[in-house]
């Protein structure tokens, strides 16, 4: 398997200062829905 694009996240803060990377959505990758969120969160 081969990596085909890789996104780098950014910042966010939830509220109440919960602060996530989020990868989705990304400029990068515009196909993908205004509704659809891939955080991450935990030890950056």
């Amino acid at each position: 398997m081969r990596i085909v694009i890789k996104l780098t996240g950014h910042e966010k803060d939830l509220g109440g200062g919960f602060m996530v990377s989020r990868l989705l959505p990304a400029a990068a990758r515009q196909s993908v829905g205004p509704f659809v969120f891939f955080d991450h969160f935990g030890p950056l």
